[in-house]
Protein backbone atom coordinates (compact mmCIF):
# COMPACT_ATOMS: atom_id res chain seq x y z
CA UNK A 1 0.00 0.00 0.00
CA UNK A 2 2.81 2.43 0.93
CA UNK A 3 4.60 1.60 -2.32
CA UNK A 4 1.44 2.48 -4.30
CA UNK A 5 1.15 5.85 -2.57
CA UNK A 6 4.83 6.61 -3.24
CA UNK A 7 4.50 5.60 -6.90
CA UNK A 8 1.33 7.69 -7.31
CA UNK A 9 2.96 10.74 -5.71
CA UNK A 10 6.09 10.33 -7.85
CA UNK A 11 4.10 9.96 -11.06
CA UNK A 12 2.14 13.11 -10.23
CA UNK A 13 5.17 15.21 -9.32
CA UNK A 14 5.21 18.39 -11.36
CA UNK A 15 1.81 17.68 -12.87
CA UNK A 16 0.35 21.07 -11.86
CA UNK A 17 3.59 23.01 -12.21
CA UNK A 18 3.90 25.88 -14.68
CA UNK A 19 6.42 25.25 -17.45
CA UNK A 20 8.85 28.08 -18.11
CA UNK A 21 8.02 30.14 -21.18
CA UNK A 22 4.37 29.08 -21.38
CA UNK A 23 1.44 31.49 -20.83
CA UNK A 24 0.30 31.68 -17.20
CA UNK A 25 -2.29 33.63 -15.22
CA UNK A 26 -1.40 34.36 -11.58
CA UNK A 27 -3.19 36.17 -8.74
CA UNK A 28 -1.52 38.05 -5.91
CA UNK A 29 -0.63 41.42 -4.44
CA UNK A 30 1.83 43.72 -6.21
CA UNK A 31 4.47 45.54 -4.20
CA UNK A 32 7.62 47.54 -4.83
CA UNK A 33 10.80 46.20 -3.27
CA UNK A 34 13.49 48.78 -2.59
CA UNK A 35 16.88 47.45 -1.54
CA UNK A 36 18.19 50.57 0.24
CA UNK A 37 18.08 52.59 -2.97
CA UNK A 38 20.49 50.20 -4.70
CA UNK A 39 17.87 48.25 -6.59
CA UNK A 40 14.13 48.84 -6.93
CA UNK A 41 11.78 46.40 -8.59
CA UNK A 42 8.12 45.42 -8.75
CA UNK A 43 7.15 42.00 -7.43
CA UNK A 44 4.00 40.01 -6.81
CA UNK A 45 3.25 38.11 -3.61
CA UNK A 46 1.19 35.21 -4.93
CA UNK A 47 -2.10 34.24 -3.31
CA UNK A 48 -1.05 30.56 -3.53
CA UNK A 49 2.46 29.12 -3.91
CA UNK A 50 3.33 27.69 -7.30
CA UNK A 51 5.88 25.30 -8.70
CA UNK A 52 7.74 25.55 -11.98
CA UNK A 53 9.08 23.01 -14.41
CA UNK A 54 11.41 23.15 -17.41
CA UNK A 55 9.90 23.96 -20.79
CA UNK A 56 9.46 20.50 -22.42
CA UNK A 57 10.39 21.84 -25.87
CA UNK A 58 13.63 23.34 -24.54
CA UNK A 59 14.46 20.25 -22.47
CA UNK A 60 14.08 18.01 -25.55
CA UNK A 61 16.73 19.90 -27.54
CA UNK A 62 20.18 18.31 -27.87
CA UNK A 63 22.69 19.79 -25.42
CA UNK A 64 19.81 21.41 -23.53
CA UNK A 65 20.43 22.93 -20.14
CA UNK A 66 16.85 23.29 -18.90
CA UNK A 67 15.95 25.91 -16.33
CA UNK A 68 15.73 24.42 -12.81
CA UNK A 69 12.36 23.49 -11.32
CA UNK A 70 11.23 25.35 -8.21
CA UNK A 71 8.59 24.45 -5.61
CA UNK A 72 6.75 26.64 -3.10
CA UNK A 73 7.38 29.89 -4.99
CA UNK A 74 5.46 32.79 -3.37
CA UNK A 75 7.22 35.93 -4.64
CA UNK A 76 8.04 36.72 -8.27
CA UNK A 77 9.76 39.75 -9.69
CA UNK A 78 7.37 41.25 -12.27
CA UNK A 79 8.61 43.15 -15.34
CA UNK A 80 7.14 44.02 -18.75
CA UNK A 81 8.20 41.68 -21.55
CA UNK A 82 9.19 44.04 -24.35
CA UNK A 83 11.31 46.60 -22.55
CA UNK A 84 11.90 49.74 -24.57
CA UNK A 85 8.68 50.17 -26.52
CA UNK A 86 5.74 52.47 -25.66
CA UNK A 87 3.42 49.61 -24.70
CA UNK A 88 6.04 48.33 -22.27
CA UNK A 89 6.32 51.79 -20.68
CA UNK A 90 2.53 51.93 -20.24
CA UNK A 91 2.54 48.44 -18.72
CA UNK A 92 5.38 49.44 -16.36
CA UNK A 93 3.38 52.49 -15.26
CA UNK A 94 0.35 50.25 -14.71
CA UNK A 95 2.42 47.88 -12.55
CA UNK A 96 3.63 50.86 -10.49
CA UNK A 97 0.08 52.20 -10.18
CA UNK A 98 -1.25 48.88 -8.88
CA UNK A 99 1.49 48.38 -6.27
CA UNK A 100 -0.21 47.54 -2.98
CA UNK A 101 -3.32 46.10 -4.67
CA UNK A 102 -4.51 42.59 -5.53
CA UNK A 103 -4.08 41.81 -9.21
CA UNK A 104 -4.20 39.15 -11.89
CA UNK A 105 -1.04 38.98 -13.99
CA UNK A 106 -0.79 37.27 -17.36
CA UNK A 107 2.63 36.43 -18.72
CA UNK A 108 5.31 33.75 -18.78
CA UNK A 109 7.71 32.54 -16.09
CA UNK A 110 11.49 32.53 -16.42
CA UNK A 111 14.60 32.03 -14.31
CA UNK A 112 16.95 35.01 -13.96
CA UNK A 113 19.76 35.40 -16.45
CA UNK A 114 21.43 38.48 -14.96
CA UNK A 115 22.01 40.16 -11.61
CA UNK A 116 19.06 42.50 -12.25
CA UNK A 117 16.63 39.75 -11.29
CA UNK A 118 16.31 39.35 -7.53
CA UNK A 119 13.96 36.36 -7.23
CA UNK A 120 14.48 32.71 -8.23
CA UNK A 121 11.65 33.01 -10.76
CA UNK A 122 10.36 36.15 -12.51
CA UNK A 123 7.25 36.80 -14.56
CA UNK A 124 7.49 38.47 -17.97
CA UNK A 125 4.24 40.46 -17.76
CA UNK A 126 1.96 40.74 -20.79
CA UNK A 127 -1.01 42.22 -18.85
CA UNK A 128 -1.96 43.18 -15.31
CA UNK A 129 -5.46 43.93 -14.04
CA UNK A 130 -6.90 44.81 -10.62
CA UNK A 131 -9.20 42.16 -9.14
CA UNK A 132 -11.17 44.23 -6.63
CA UNK A 133 -12.86 47.61 -6.20
CA UNK A 134 -9.84 49.17 -4.46
CA UNK A 135 -7.56 48.35 -7.40
CA UNK A 136 -10.13 49.62 -9.90
CA UNK A 137 -10.38 52.87 -7.94
CA UNK A 138 -6.57 53.21 -7.95
CA UNK A 139 -6.65 53.06 -11.74
CA UNK A 140 -9.35 55.78 -11.97
CA UNK A 141 -7.83 58.34 -9.60
CA UNK A 142 -5.33 60.73 -11.13
CA UNK A 143 -1.82 59.93 -9.97
CA UNK A 144 -0.36 62.84 -8.00
CA UNK A 145 2.63 64.62 -9.52
CA UNK A 146 5.96 63.78 -7.95
CA UNK A 147 7.23 66.63 -5.78
CA UNK A 148 10.76 66.20 -4.45
CA UNK A 149 11.18 66.96 -0.77
CA UNK A 150 14.08 68.64 0.95
CA UNK A 151 16.57 66.15 2.31
CA UNK A 152 17.97 67.30 5.63
CA UNK A 153 20.95 64.96 5.53
CA UNK A 154 23.12 66.70 2.90
CA UNK A 155 23.31 69.36 0.18
CA UNK A 156 24.83 68.73 -3.24
CA UNK A 157 26.25 71.50 -5.41
CA UNK A 158 27.32 70.87 -9.00
CA UNK A 159 29.33 73.54 -10.83
CA UNK A 160 29.72 72.86 -14.53
CA UNK A 161 32.20 74.87 -16.52
CA UNK A 162 35.65 74.16 -17.86
CA UNK A 163 35.78 71.37 -15.33
CA UNK A 164 32.98 69.76 -13.42
CA UNK A 165 33.06 69.98 -9.62
CA UNK A 166 30.71 68.28 -7.22
CA UNK A 167 30.61 69.14 -3.54
CA UNK A 168 28.52 67.51 -0.83
CA UNK A 169 28.22 68.95 2.68
CA UNK A 170 26.65 67.52 5.80
CA UNK A 171 24.05 70.13 6.78
CA UNK A 172 24.30 69.70 10.55
CA UNK A 173 27.97 70.70 10.82
CA UNK A 174 28.72 71.90 7.29
CA UNK A 175 31.57 69.41 6.99
CA UNK A 176 32.41 68.31 3.44
CA UNK A 177 31.50 64.74 2.51
CA UNK A 178 34.43 63.18 0.71
CA UNK A 179 34.46 59.99 -1.27
CA UNK A 180 36.68 57.15 -0.08
CA UNK A 181 38.62 57.10 -3.34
Amino acid sequence: MVLLVVLFATAGFGQDCIAYGTPASLAGTLFVQDEAGYNRYTAVDLAQPICTSPDPAEAAKPDAQPEPAHRGVRVLQAAPCNVGDAASARLGARLDRLAGYRVRIRGSLHTPWSGYYRTDVWVCVDAVDPVDAAGLQAMRVAKPKFRPKDVAAYDVIINAGKRSVMEAHETGFGAPLLSGT
